[in-house]
């Protein structure tokens, strides 16, 4: 007796096709680089915290450091570029006046270390 089963995938799906894979493998980098970015910037809102904090690559070092400044926050160090600072904020809402004033993101020391010569 034979099975009158049907091995066969559902009519439209091919995965020969062209791109069959393209929106779940973009689904899956966009989570992967979401969730590093989020893990990269936990713990940079803590006040009594030094953090980096990432202005736009064609600005100089003392664009950089005036956008520091004017966020009222105290600057330790440049960074390995004219555009990366150490800097130390005091209270709960430094991140969001850094970024107010130029600053693309704020990351957490921890991730920061990685870009070059930050000692802890």
């Amino acid at each position: 007796m034979e099975c009158a089963c049907d091995d066969r995938p559902p009519q439209g799906w091919n995965d020969d096709a062209p791109g069959a894979w393209t929106v779940p493998v973009t689904v899956l980098l966009a989570v992967v680089l979401s969730s590093v970015l989020l893990l990269m910037t936990v713990g940079a809102r803590q006040p009594n915290t030094q953090v980096v904090a990432l202005f736009p690559p064609t600005w100089d070092a003392d664009r950089s450091f005036a956008g520091a400044i004017r966020a009222g926050v105290d600057t330790v160090d440049f960074g390995p570029a004219d555009w990366l600072l150490v800097v130390h904020g005091r209270d709960p809402d430094f991140a969001d006046r850094l970024r107010a004033h130029g600053a693309l993101i704020v990351l957490n020391t921890a991730v920061a270390r990685f870009c070059g010569r930050l000692s802890g």
